[in-house]
């Protein structure tokens, strides 16, 4: 059975067909304007060899609407026989259930299961919206792919009032290829682009969750990301379909990381713009995270972009077997003047955790759990995972950059990391580090790192702890000159409080690892000052509720506890000027 509409309108659709297919094509000159939609009233349609639903030409849109309380099918075959000619006069294949080459969107109260068995579920070649309904994508390769944009959620209403985005359920789940992509490279126009406003997006791919050539942008909704093998994953993985490699990737890195995969398997990826050969970032590549809960489990990097980061707003929680956020240029989080629940993120497991040539936090809350560094300011590409296919452009390195591009910048909100013993910083930089307000907390035997070349560490405002495990190294210089400086003795899992001379509680977390060395500074550490383990708080504010380890806080008062007490030599333990 074949349908093909030739007109704008309204068309159902009901019951079981095998080797159907439903055509689209409106005539463009004759209909500029020309919707189509297809309303799906319990469908089961299959078709061996060529897309059941084929959109060849349409002026406005195709809306593929899931009616209320119907469930409804489509599946292709494991082979496609189906082509169309592209307007440069260039046959192309049909490689999906659902495949459209004008704009694409998916609506409606009921539900709609898509299994793409050849290769990907549904392919748009321009705009695709999903605006309602229960979605399930099953693909071979890629789950959902569009060439300028993909949308999920609305923002408004036709009558200007806010879109109501609950009834979007997205899950979509991959074999081989990404979860969903944009791959548009155009910029006259928003293309490449990938936005999240609200609704439940369920991803379990092979590869990456999301993949947006140009940007990404999450304002809402609750995201759930799992790549591979989570960040379980231990070993090097290698592509079922070859060629993830390019030039410059696969392998190892150039940051230490053994356990990278040779596939991209990131939650989140922005690749950006490169040059003719490839090799050189000319623009985009952006993420912005503006509000939603995002959580991510994954074999390579969390969230990566070959462009800037602005995370803004949200809930995250993030583990990898990678880094947590990668950015190729620079990482901000919060913003100037707010408190510390704007942005909540809690890294439960990572190789690094905030990684970028410039790191800005302004507010917010960041809880880091890493085996390598908590934060690190450093160059470019990491040469992880890489775009499939033809590789995450190059693999990049640090090399070819001054110390004068890299910097660590605290101006508000809260950061704890945990990071594992050993040569691992707490707070990394290539260039310098500065600390203008906020809390800054490290747990570790090389608290504080800046680079090598006359850099420094300055601390005009906030508050900055540093508690190292016996043989740990501490900070010498004047540029961190501690108000507390203790020794004493705390065992993992043990209450650490630092009390101002009136009182009350400056900061309060749990000791990641055994505590020897105590140490405290900056302008909201005033004279008088002391650490004690221990004790009962009350009327303690905690910086986030995802916080269940360390649970940090500040404000209130300490009942009880054993003072800290034992005297720490004054000069540092590493080289003068500079924290370790």
């Amino acid at each position: 059975m074949t349908a093909t509409i030739l007109q704008p309108g309204t068309y159902s659709f009901s019951g079981k067909s095998s080797e159907a297919q439903i055509i689209v094509n409106v005539d463009k000159t004759a209909y500029p304007d020309g919707l189509v939609e297809l309303e799906l009233n319990g469908v089961d349609i299959s078709n061996s060899s060529k897309a059941p639903i084929y959109v060849a030409s349409i002026g406005d849109e195709v809306q593929l609407i899931a009616k209320n309380g119907t469930e409804n099918t489509v599946s292709d075959g494991t082979s496609h026989s189906d082509t169309y000619t592209d307007s440069d006069g260039n046959t192309e294949s049909i490689n999906s259930a659902v495949f459209s080459r004008d704009d694409l969107k998916i609506k409606g109260k009921g539900s709609l299961t898509v299994n793409g068995n050849y290769q990907d579920g549904i392919v748009c070649k321009n705009d695709l919206k999903i605006y309602n309904g229960n979605i399930v994508v099953n693909a071979a390769d890629d789950g959902i792919r569009a060439k300028d944009s993909v949308t999920v959620g609305d923002t408004t209403k036709a009558d200007g009032t806010e879109a109501d985005n609950s009834g979007i359920s997205l899950k979509v789940k991959t074999k081989a290829g990404d979860g969903v992509k944009a791959t548009g490279t155009d910029t006259d126009k928003a293309s490449g682009v990938i936005t999240i406003n609200g609704g439940t997006v369920n991803i379990e791919s092979y590869a990456d969750g999301f993949q947006a050539e140009q940007d990404f942008v999450m304002n809402g909704g609750d995201v759930t990301i799992k790549t591979f093998e989570g960040s379980s994953f231990s070993g090097n993985a290698s592509s079922s379909q070859g060629g993830f490699g390019g030039p410059g990737g696969g392998g190892f890195g150039m940051d230490g990381n053994s356990n990278k995969t040779d596939i991209s398997a990131k939650g989140i990826k922005s690749i950006g713009l490169y040059d003719a050969a490839g090799t050189t970032w000319q623009s985009k590549g952006n993420i912005t995270i503006n509000g939603g809960t995002l959580t991510i489990d994954s074999s390579d990097d969390c969230i990566h972009c070959g462009g800037d980061m602005n995370l803004t707003g949200g809930r995250l929680t993030l583990a990898s077997a990678d880094d947590a956020c990668h950015s190729d240029h620079v990482l901000t989080i919060g913003t100037k003047g707010k408190g510390y629940d704007d942005i909540i993120v809690t890294v439960s497991k990572a190789y690094e955790g905030m990684e970028g040539q410039k790191i800005y936090q302004n507010s917010g809350s960041v809880i880091v759990n890493s085996t390598d560094d908590g934060y690190n300011a450093a160059g470019g590409a990491d040469g992880s995972g890489n775009q499939n296919p033809g590789g995450w452009r190059p693999g990049g390195g640090f090399g070819g950059s001054s110390s004068g591009d890299y910097l660590l910048q605290f101006n508000g909100g809260f950061s704890i990391v945990n990071v594992t013993n050993g040569d691992h910083d707490g707070f990394d930089s290539n260039g310098d580090i500065e600390i203008n307000g906020g809390y800054v907390v490290t747990n570790g035997n090389e608290p504080f790192d800046c680079g090598d070349s006359g850099n420094s560490i300055k601390v005009t405002g906030g508050v900055w702890a540093s508690n190292c495990p016996s043989g740990g190294m501490s900070m010498g210089g004047s540029e961190m000159t501690a108000a507390v400086n203790n020794t004493g003795s705390a065992d993992a899992g043990t209450r650490v409080s630092l009390v101002g001379s009136d009182g009350k509680v400056i900061l309060t977390f749990i000791a990641g690892k055994s505590v020897t060395i105590f140490k405290a500074g900056g302008t909201g550490v005033g004279s008088g000052a002391s650490f004690y383990t221990g004790g009962t708080l009350s009327e303690t504010t905690y910086f986030q509720d995802l916080d269940t380890v360390q649970t940090a806080g500040y404000g209130g008062t300490l009942s009880g506890g054993t003072q800290v007490t034992g005297a720490a030599s004054s000069s540092g333990g590493g080289r003068p000027g500079f924290g370790f």
